[in-house]
């Protein structure tokens, strides 16, 4: 009987042992699957590497963005909560936090974790785009045109965000101005 427990027991240590080894493999197995658009699979691959090492923040990370693509936002949210927990110094979690809780409604919400990534990551540009998007829905229109302004200066005039200044003076009723 002590025999089989024993057998047993070094069994288990040795796949225990060696699943935490090849953590790095399954990750880099997860991302593959994640780049090739098999969502349910790389989910399985994260999951996998979470069991083992509960503590790392990168499977949580991209669980929650094959979540986000699979449109599971609650999920995705959960997991983003978990990064951010373990690591608040990401600011991609934040702007992913920002866009799960666009989905769902919440732009409160969303506007304070854009804001927390802009100040991890003061100017960049994706995040303030992101931010333009929120204070859209929530019809702030001087708002986003002052950061338009910062965009505008940053980038050299582009063509295209002009063009999203002028739409969102019309937006606030300026017809004048939209035509400078």
């Amino acid at each position: 009987m002590k025999k089989i427990f024993v057998i047993t027991f070094l069994t288990l240590q040795t796949l225990a042992l060696s699943a935490q080894l090849n953590t790095d493999r399954v990750m880099a197995i997860g991302r593959n699957a994640l780049y090739f658009e098999d969502y349910v699979l790389s989910i399985q691959y994260f999951n996998q590497v979470i069991k083992v090492k509960p503590y790392l923040t990168e499977p949580y990370f991209y669980r929650a963005i094959a979540k986000i693509e699979l449109e599971d936002y609650q999920g995705a949210a959960e997991d983003l909560d978990e990064v951010i927990a373990r690591n608040p110094f990401i600011p991609m979690a934040y702007y992913a936090r920002s866009f799960v809780e666009k989905r769902l409604g919440f732009f409160d919400k969303a506007e304070q974790d854009i804001d927390k990534a802009l100040k991890l990551s003061p100017e960049n540009m994706i995040f303030l785009i992101n931010r333009l998007e929120i204070l859209e829905e929530q019809k702030r229109y001087n708002e986003a045109l002052s950061d338009l302004d910062f965009l505008l200066k940053k980038s050299g005039n582009d063509a295209n965000l002009s063009m999203e200044k002028g739409r969102f003076m019309l937006l606030a009723k300026d017809t004048v101005g939209a035509l400078k």
